[in-house]
């Protein structure tokens, strides 16, 4: 098995230092303090969530809750600059959600997921996105309906998936699978002038990025799945 590639970089929190390290996958864990959590959603501090969980990244998505507009800044900032595959994952989720229906949403996603696989891609060991991007907003109220309607869908995935067919989740297929998230990410705003098309290729999207998160090679084979309808379905509207 290939091994995969890996930074590490001390980062201060109001309890001190953490050593936080990023696997070649994007997936950000903090040495000596292996604590799992569930969809529970109390407050956490962000610093102790190891996120292969899919529901322990809600619950820090959760974190950038307050009273009015949540930015896609403060959700970068709970989820962590450094956590790259549910960076990609999380907008990907929300694209299948109902709220893909507000506008501008998915085109906001894609090209969120976009620029932060591409970053992955290259292997930057943290997350840069423009300033005009960051501060795009949507209301508390919205978000927290997305996330409440992926917290048994992330609930019934964690107990699901578990680390199989890894050769799929490691260099060198790795970055055919984030080459991929990067393509999908880029299409998504073009696919926003037919309604709800664009959250297909979410789908297609989030199976690539649960599969990094959770390493389970399984789901792989799922986004490809997915690849394959859209691409069945295109042939069959351009026919």
């Amino acid at each position: 098995m290939t091994a995969r590639k890996a930074y590490a970089r001390w980062n201060l929190t109001p309890r001190g230092a953490v050593l936080l390290v990023m696997d070649g996958a994007g997936i950000r864990q903090n040495a000596g303090n292996p604590q799992e959590t569930g969809c529970s959603h109390g407050p956490t501090d962000a610093s102790d969530l190891r996120p292969q969980s899919v529901c322990a990244i809600l619950r820090r998505a959760r974190g950038a809750l307050h009273d009015g507009e949540v930015t896609l800044g403060e959700v970068v900032e709970a989820l962590g600059r450094a956590s790259f595959a549910p960076l990609i994952m999380l907008p990907a989720l929300i694209v299948v959600t109902p709220a893909s229906g507000i506008p501008l949403l998915s085109s906001i996603c894609g090209i969120t997921i976009a620029l932060i696989a591409g970053q992955m891609l290259v292997q930057r060991d943290h997350i840069w996105l423009p300033r005009w991007l960051m501060r795009r907003s949507v209301s508390r109220e919205k978000l927290q309906k997305a996330l409440d309607w992926l917290d048994p869908i992330a609930a019934w995935v964690d107990r699901i998936t578990k680390e199989r067919l890894t050769p799929l989740v490691n260099p060198p297929f790795l970055y055919v699978l984030q080459l991929l998230c990067v393509a999908g990410g880029a299409v998504m705003p073009l696919m926003e002038f037919v309604p709800f098309t664009s959250s297909m290729m979410g789908v297609m999207v989030a199976f690539l990025s649960v599969a990094m998160v959770t390493r389970d090679g399984l789901l792989v084979l799922f986004g490809f799945s997915a690849l394959g309808g859209l691409f069945y379905l295109a042939n069959m509207v351009l026919a």
